[in-house]
């Protein structure tokens, strides 16, 4: 089971770099076309949109799989003890 979920976290990875990559090529594109050429592309913006909700929730699922997000173990051990001391 675990072989498994390796193989399907390394995927999640890949493509999230591939769809970062595509989120800075489309924000780049955006900016040349608009301010250098003066032709804005219309699919552009929305294309870094939908990049970047694909990015922040399979983000999220990585980075929970692989114990990664910011940790609030200090503010939980801080008031877990007086909590703690009360029922003991």
């Amino acid at each position: 089971m675990d072989r498994y979920i390796n193989y399907m976290n390394n995927g999640i990875k890949y493509f999230l770099n591939a769809v970062l990559v595509v989120l800075v090529i489309a924000v780049f594109l955006q900016v040349v076309f608009r301010f250098i050429l003066n032709q804005p592309l219309a699919w552009t913006e929305e294309m870094a949109r939908y990049c970047l909700i694909w990015i922040t929730f399979l983000g999220a699922a990585f980075a929970m799989s692989s114990k990664a997000h910011i940790g609030m173990e200090f503010f939980v051990n801080l008031f877990a003890l007086p909590v703690r001391k009360c029922f003991i």
